[in-house]
């Protein structure tokens, strides 16, 4: 028999992208506090009280905030809207309770030996055949195999993670067992084998000492720069703007050889391989002759699910509205008053919710 092994539900999906994430480091990063890990912390007790059946108001988030150093603009948000989704998500469940933590063992066969592994986890909540855990981070990890991970230890059929912040949620169904046990077993045998650097370093304890994730770093600064070199946080500043020119630069490059193919035909590469243009088609779906069809086959309920309405679609069509009803001559603030009715009315009916994103951008340097 090998050698035990023992992970974290919690690390699976950084596991089943890089197996050599769980090597033995020699100096791991351990997570210190720091104020989004409140942050989420005092979220979670929050949604505890709500699943609970505990009211919670403006001044019980600001006692939670207070006692977990946290802060209470940044987590009444997350708070608010896992409420609802709640409310939502509640009728899965038949039974619900917070979870305790779990050790589940298997005997699975790695590399041709016997290995007893060992899952470990504690998710937010629990019922019969139904998983919950909400994610309060800025970064979109793939959550699915740690779903997988709770789903097999506790025996249930689906997982369901909320994602506070972008405002969703996604169900996961339950692998079969044996699909599990051998997709783990094949990563353990690639530890210390296989490495694959990628935006899952971030989480991984080994970040700082990772000779691939170096590697990865300085032939991406070979391609901008021209050598390869340490990709410290000075020289990522100084070399900022000329990312920036690449990006546009690349996209003028693109467009110019998609018009040498439509011009010429294929582009012969030096390896033997060509690029071409593939053509395909887009089934599009005209809403005035499909309407009266789908409004008789689905349900309101089931066709909100299948629609998103586009703002600057809405906006655009009040304003043809009202330029319509004046002949092509709405009296000035006809246009932006027309909108600004509509969404307050919106507004007021909850039918607006925002997505929170974030992109980098180039301002001047805040003064201390």
């Amino acid at each position: 028999m090998s050698k035990a092994f023992e992970i974290r539900c919690s690390s699976l999906p950084r596991f089943m992208k890089c197996p050599s994430s769980e090597k033995k480091w020699k100096f791991p990063v351990h997570e210190t506090d720091t104020e989004p890990q409140n942050n989420g912390i005092a979220a979670h007790d929050l949604l505890s009280l709500h699943v609970g059946g505990i009211p919670v108001d403006d001044d019980g988030i600001k006692i939670v905030c207070d006692r977990q150093h946290a802060d209470r603009d940044e987590v009444a948000p997350l708070f608010w809207y896992g409420a609802n989704a709640w409310n939502e998500l509640k009728q899965y469940f038949d039974r619900v309770g917070a979870e305790e933590q779990f050790s589940t063992t298997m005997l699975l066969k790695v590399g041709g030996k016997r290995t007893t592994v060992t899952l470990t986890g504690r998710p937010d909540l629990g019922g019969s055949d139904v998983t919950l855990d909400w994610k309060t981070g800025r970064v979109w990890s793939d959550a699915d195999w740690q779903l997988q991970g709770y789903n097999y230890a506790k025996r249930r059929k689906y997982g369901i993670v909320v994602w506070l912040r972008e405002r969703s949620y996604t169900v996961i169904e339950a692998m079969p067992r044996d699909a599990f046990e051998d997709a783990l077993a094949k990563q353990i045998t690639l530890i210390g084998k296989e490495y694959s650097p990628g935006s899952h370093c971030h989480f991984c304890p080994g970040r700082d000492e990772c000779e691939a994730r170096t590697n990865h770093a300085q032939t991406a600064m070979a391609v901008i720069t021209g050598q390869a070199e340490m990709m410290t946080a000075e020289r990522m500043a100084e070399i900022y703007p000329t990312v920036s020119m690449l990006e546009d630069a690349i996209a003028t490059y693109k467009a110019m050889v998609r018009e040498r193919i439509i011009l010429g035909g294929p582009m012969a590469l030096p390896n033997g391989t060509e690029v071409y243009l593939s053509e395909f088609s887009k089934d599009v779906i005209d809403p005035r002759k499909a309407w009266p069809l789908l409004t008789e086959e689905l349900s309101d309920e089931e066709l909100a699910g299948c629609m998103r309405v586009g703002v600057t679609a809405i906006k655009d069509a009040i304003r043809a509205k009202i330029r319509a009803e004046f002949d092509g001559k709405p009296p000035k603030g006809a246009l932006g008053e027309a909108v600004k009715v509509l969404w307050e009315s919106l507004q007021e009916a909850g039918a607006i919710d925002q997505t929170p994103q974030s992109q980098t951008r180039v301002r001047k340097q805040k003064n201390g």
